[in-house]
């Protein structure tokens, strides 16, 4: 019976240290359901990249109606360097944005990404609504423009 014990440790650590090693997204930890939405579901382009050698990836972000990722959420990939109208449904309801590690994004109380940006948001994001500070953003965000890091 030693024998078996033995045997069974061992082989449970050599399947273990075989296993391939995955970083977890951190969006699951937070409720995510791993469903990548349509653009659509945040907004709309309205600013096109004019610069050729810029075309940038898609940029992960996941956004909530309520703070401390709670609410209606959804996760959707924006166009780097381009500006996105927040759907009038969503217009000043965000209160939780996370981008994925790569791309910082930028957001403002308007809806066409003009002048210097209200906010900034890097990975892992800010669940706060920023209501702890001067220039909460909370239920305030009409547009969003994510560029790469």
């Amino acid at each position: 019976m030693h024998l078996f014990a033995v045997l069974f440790f061992a082989l449970t650590l050599v399947c273990t240290l075989a296993l391939p090693v995955s970083d977890v997204d951190w969006k699951y930890s937070v409720g995510w359901n791993g469903v990548t939405s349509d653009l659509s579901v945040l907004g709309v382009l309205v600013t096109p990249d004019g610069s050729p050698d810029n075309k940038g990836t898609p940029g992960g972000v996941y956004f909530c109606t309520d703070i401390n990722w709670k609410g209606s959420c959804a996760y959707t990939l924006l166009p780097l360097n381009q500006c996105v109208t927040i759907e009038t449904f969503l217009q000043d309801k965000i209160s939780s944005v996370g981008p994925d590690p790569g791309a910082d994004c930028a957001a403002w109380s308007n809806t066409s990404c003009d002048g210097t940006p209200s906010w900034g948001f890097n990975y892992p994001g800010d669940p706060t609504g920023g209501l702890q500070t001067d220039n909460p953003w909370n239920d305030r965000v009409k547009s969003i423009q994510c560029v790469a890091t």
